[in-house]
């Protein structure tokens, strides 16, 4: 396997600690993390058995079918958020029946009305 394979579990140790620190103050730690199992078992598993159809007589086909759908979908979505949304400027979709987007501001800094000069 090489002296490379040592270095895919320091990046897991460290990927796993990224996503404790992002970990809701109200969540269930132990809820969250079942969660976060069960959703990378499922992953694998389906992944595995998406490589499995390359085995099948027409499963590269449905495999690369799979593959041209996903990067159709990603360039729409690029398309769609550069031209329509205008890479966070607030304006209103060009969709038919698209709803006008509002943006959140976030508050106000604490303490910012003393830095301004009277």
């Amino acid at each position: 396997m090489g002296p490379h394979s040592s270095l895919s579990p320091i990046f897991a140790v460290f990927h796993g600690y990224a996503h404790g620190k992002e970990l809701p103050s109200a969540a269930d730690p132990v809820a969250y993390s079942v969660g976060f199992v069960l959703a990378t078992g499922l992953l694998h598993v389906s992944g595995i058995c998406l490589g499995l159809l390359n085995d099948l007589r027409r499963g590269i086909v449905v495999t690369r079918s799979m593959g041209g759908i996903i990067a159709v979908l990603g360039v729409w979505f690029l398309y769609r958020q550069s031209a329509h949304e205008g890479w966070g400027r607030t304006s209103r979709s060009t969709f038919p029946g698209a709803r006008p987007r509002t943006r959140i501001h976030p508050p106000p800094c604490v303490g910012t009305e003393l830095a301004r000069p009277s």
